[in-house]
């Protein structure tokens, strides 16, 4: 059998089983992206993921947890009713295609060089089809450089996971990656490298947000309640608790 038809018969099988108790659980899904959403002895953990159990919980709203490599997670929720993704960028290209839940956080994406690459001098966008780019396969990064002409394999590379990039920046195998200060700090964390080794190269996209996503056909009833209690824990206090529990 198929990997495909395997998920197939995943998602049908958790459908019909919260369809037979009466009440359809949320298929919750996020990928791995640390320190906002991974994978940690056999449980799904980090900031984004607690806050947004955190607020499910509080709504009083039934769900499944999943983390699946992001464009797989990205389709099922286009597909199917009931189902949210997280942490997902809010872009024009988006906008239409989902109900949106947050900010989760604000979005700043910067282009990453190794401190000691004295010779990559970045003053325009164009400038960076000059480099060998690292980018996540179907990321809202790639959205963005294809709506603004840049060409996988011509001006970027593509990788599934982060950690390819983070390995092959500090190999030397490519000149730049993107990332937040946020995200990049505690990535290198448990590696042999550090974030001081890394310099800002380029300012890339600043605006916009990290939001939940989910399924245009999910009830609004169900979205009202989930940002109502977003809202309320975050009033509370409950987002800077965890990142900071996340980051020190």
């Amino acid at each position: 059998m198929s990997v495909q038809m395997k998920h197939i018969i995943i998602i049908l099988t958790l459908f019909i089983c919260s369809a037979a108790s009466g009440s359809q659980k949320l298929m919750v899904l996020t990928e791995d992206w640390p320190p906002f959403n991974y994978k940690e002895d056999n449980s799904i953990v980090g900031i984004s993921t607690d806050i947004v159990i955190a607020a499910l919980n509080k709504a009083e709203l039934a769900y499944t947890l999943h983390l699946y490599p992001w464009k797989r997670a990205y389709q099922v929720t286009l597909d199917h009713s009931h189902t949210l993704l997280f942490t997902t960028s809010r872009t024009k290209q988006r906008e239409q295609l989902f109900k949106w839940i947050g900010p989760l956080f604000s979005r700043k994406i910067v282009m990453y060089k190794l401190k000691t690459r004295n010779d990559i001098h970045i003053n325009k966008l164009e400038d960076l089809k000059k480099y060998k780019l690292g980018i996540l396969r179907g990321g809202s990064v790639e959205e963005y450089l294809q709506s603004r002409g840049f060409q996988s394999k011509i001006h970027y590379q593509c990788v599934a996971k982060e950690k390819q990039n983070i390995l092959k920046l500090f190999a030397n195998r490519i000149d730049m990656i993107p990332g937040s200060d946020m995200s990049m700090a505690f990535r290198l964390k448990n590696t042999p490298y550090k974030f001081s080794d890394l310099k800002n190269a380029f300012l890339l996209i600043d605006k916009g947000g990290y939001y939940i996503a989910i399924n245009i056909d999910t009830p609004d009833d169900i979205v009202n309640r989930l940002q109502t209690a977003f809202d309320q824990l975050v009033h509370e206090g409950l987002r800077q608790k965890i990142i900071k529990k996340y980051l020190e």
